[in-house]
């Protein structure tokens, strides 16, 4: 195959070339490009390095792509290996999510929050009753791991989530209803809280467009400023700015 692919070469021309984009002064991204014939260049594979003792450049393995946290920090997907955050002149990255998991960045903290559905074989209904939320701390340490609760049963999650000012997390809860039927209500909420304890921080029951739900000015009336979980992190590629 090789042999094969080195012989198409010989006889159209074919041309590599790499380049090199610093996402910190410690930690890079190396693009790889080819070019076969009068076909338009593209990627051919990225590469990720992190730079130990001021000079030593070490590949890290298995990262599809890469994104800056802080001046120290960079967080990483690592694709079936989930997220993971590399510290400064740390050898290898700590695990935050697997790749099933929901990532965002609270605000005003150094933290990193994964969202996971749980399992729950007794509901068949549409939407989430039951999800965990696991806050990690730059550092790799686990801040808290929780699991949150629909308030009542007429209402299930989204697979969404706000924050307020300090980062703290706020999970949209709709109707049922409206789950089910495109003109029911979708009495969108806020829920606060973790278990048992969770809690309705604000309603919207006169919205009628679940779209409004998800947007961060519906919410500022009653809790203030909020950010939107989508809102909160820049990925490569993204057109979102934090």
């Amino acid at each position: 195959m090789l042999a094969l692919g080195a012989l198409s070469c010989t006889l159209v021309a074919c041309s590599t070339r790499t380049s090199e984009r610093e996402i910190r002064p410690w930690f890079k991204e190396t693009t790889r490009f080819f070019k076969f014939g009068s076909f338009a260049e593209g990627p051919d594979g990225r590469t990720y390095k992190a730079r130990h003792f001021g000079f030593l450049w070490l590949s890290i393995d298995d990262v599809s792509s890469a994104v800056a946290l802080s001046d120290d920090v960079v967080l990483l997907d690592q694709g079936s290996k989930g997220k993971s955050v590399l510290t400064r002149d740390a050898y290898s990255p700590t695990p935050v999510c697997p790749m099933y998991g929901e990532v965002s960045v609270p605000p005003s903290t150094a933290t990193v929050d994964c969202l996971l559905v749980n399992s729950d074989p007794e509901w068949g209904g549409p939407g989430v009753r039951k999800m965990t939320i696991k806050r990690t701390n730059f550092d790799g340490t686990i801040a808290y791991e929780k699991i949150i609760e629909v308030a009542d049963k007429d209402h299930t999650f989204e697979k969404f989530n706000f924050y307020g000012p300090t980062g703290s997390a706020y999970f949209l809860a709709r109707s049922i209803a409206s789950w089910k039927d495109k003109n029911a209500a979708p009495d969108c909420r806020l829920l606060h809280g973790f278990g048992q304890d969770t809690r309705v921080a604000a309603r919207r029951p006169d919205i009628t467009d679940v779209t409004l739900c998800f947007r961060s000015e519906t919410w500022e009336a009653q809790i203030g400023p909020t950010v939107a979980r989508w809102d909160t992190i820049k990925y490569p590629g993204s057109r979102r700015t934090r």
